[in-house]
């Protein structure tokens, strides 16, 4: 009978790892994920620029090396061309079967202005935009294309040059920092085009992190 337990807890055992070692490295790192923004949409119009990011992110977001629970969100942000800083825009959003109203905040130095929902928009999204007898439609689209690789995949290219970094902060098997994973434009240079940004956060001033390039996988710029 003793041989029996023994051989059942082993079993469970081997099961048990074999599960964990099946978990992709999203998975793996999901208590350590403060945000994942996989989106941006644009578009463009007579009177402004559209630009709209979105997808989970610690509430509330603090920049401190402890992950937190996440909701989804979305920011909308418009650079209009011809309108008077002290314009008010508002706004009608759709995504999906949801509709979405408000009233855009200026930003304090930019020429720009924004609004944020707790949803998550993915691949497609429909604005209007009014203000003092303006008013226009905007059919909002992901830049991401089928080529450009994916979040997980990112993160496993950040995990293998970061690895000295990583395991100088794993404790029994546990990574004590923040994870950050970001779809971006190009932060470099003038050139266009979007990049992954993935951190890893130990502490408030402590970071490590990669851009990664979306259709080639190469590394452009890492700090460590």
């Amino acid at each position: 009978m003793w041989h029996m337990k023994k051989l059942i807890s082993l079993i469970l055992c081997f099961f048990t790892l074999f599960l964990l070692a099946c978990d992709s490295p999203m998975e793996k790192r999901e208590r350590n994920l403060s945000e994942l923004r996989d989106e941006v949409m644009v578009a463009a119009g007579d009177g402004m620029k559209i630009s709209l990011i979105s997808g989970v992110r610690e509430d509330p977001f603090v920049i401190d090396g402890a992950p937190g629970e996440k909701k989804p969100f979305t920011v909308v942000t418009i650079t209009p061309d011809g309108f008077n800083e002290n314009a008010a825009f508002s706004y009608s959003l759709y995504i999906g079967e949801s509709k979405f109203e408000g009233n855009f905040s200026k930003h304090p130095f930019k020429n720009t202005w924004s609004f944020e929902i707790s949803e998550r928009a993915e691949g497609s999204a429909a604005l209007t935009v009014t203000c003092d007898g303006y008013a226009e439609n905007f059919e909002l689209k992901s830049v991401r294309t089928e080529e450009m690789i994916d979040a997980a995949a990112a993160l496993e290219i950040a995990e293998i040059r970061l690895k000295d970094r990583i395991k100088e902060h794993t404790v029994s098997g546990e990574l004590n920092a923040e994870i950050y994973i970001r779809f971006l434009e190009n932060p470099i240079s003038s050139e266009g085009g979007y990049y992954w940004y993935v951190a890893f956060v130990p502490e408030k001033y402590e970071v490590y992190a990669v851009l990664i390039d979306p259709l080639t996988r190469e590394i452009a710029a890492v700090r460590e």
